[in-house]
This record gives C-alpha cells, structure tokens and sequence, in this order.
C-alpha cells in the first residue's frame, strides 16, 4: 500500500503517502472512522439496492438536498442521508494521488430513515 494510516495530534484519523507525504484527513476522529465502519456494514443488510459510482461519475451525485451523517465525522470520506437514500464518498486516496478517477460512492437505496441511523 502506497501510504500509511495515522492519527494526529488533535485525534484526526488520515492517510499519508506519496512522494511528498501529503496529508490528507479522512474522519475528524478514529470514532468517526469506526461509526463509518459500521455503517457501511448495517447499510449492505438494510439496502433494497446498492449503486457503485467510480470516477467522473461521482461528480453527478448533488448532495445538497442531503445531510451529512455526523457520527461519522468525514473530511475526505463522508456520508450523507435524505429518506430513502445513504450515500459514501470515499475521496481521500484520490486526494492524496491527486487522481479524480479514484473516487468511489456507494449509493444505498431502500427503507433507510433517520431512526435507522
């Protein structure tokens, strides 16, 4: 793996790597990591229908009638919620390479509400 996991002084979990060691912050917290680990893991179980995009397609998905899952305190990965739809954005690596294509979503489609997250 081209870079390594670390944590920062003020508790920020990231990845660095690269020629330069660029840092790039992937959850506010190692809780917010863990909540994210365990919602991608709860989300395969609930979702009716689960949607890949890679690359240039993630630069279609219009977030702003959604809202960031906050538990999982995202910098370059995130989730965000609206009824019926969970979406991650997984950014970090494609950051640090400087490599849009490596941008990934998973969009979870189904019976989500609030009361689930």
């Amino acid at each position: 793996m081209p870079y390594s996991f670390l944590i920062s002084s003020d508790g920020t979990l990231g990845i660095a790597g690269g020629d330069d060691e660029k840092w790039i912050p992937l959850h506010g917290s190692i809780d917010g990591w863990v909540e994210s680990l365990a919602l991608a893991y709860a989300a395969v179980d609930i979702a009716d229908t689960i949607t890949k995009l890679a690359g240039p397609a993630t630069d279609s998905l219009d977030l702003t009638s959604m809202q960031p899952v906050e538990l999982v305190d995202g910098r370059a990965n995130g989730w965000w919620y609206r009824p019926g739809l969970l979406v991650a954005l997984y950014a970090g690596e494609s950051e640090l390479f400087g490599r849009p294509g490596y941008r990934t979503a998973f969009l979870y489609s189904g019976n989500i509400d609030r009361e689930w997250l």
